[in-house]
């Protein structure tokens, strides 16, 4: 008979994807992004607030309400 497996996992989210250093919980870290295919195949990555701003297409778009 199997039994279930009671043991925690200690879940973090690692490394920022874009920068690779550790991400400290704030009001705004650790943000994440999502990319899903055409296929409906989606993966989610964390990263800074910073790190994801500083990589936005430099443009007059108003991203309001950005939380970041």
């Amino acid at each position: 008979m199997a039994t279930a497996d009671t043991s925690k996992e200690d879940i973090r989210w690692g490394p920022c994807c874009f920068c690779g250093q550790e991400i400290a919980a704030t009001n705004v870290d650790p943000c994440s992004v999502t990319v899903e295919t055409s296929k409906k195949k989606w993966q989610t990555w964390f990263c800074h607030a910073a790190c994801f701003r500083s990589r936005l297409g430099k443009t007059d778009i108003d991203l309001s309400p950005a939380h970041f």
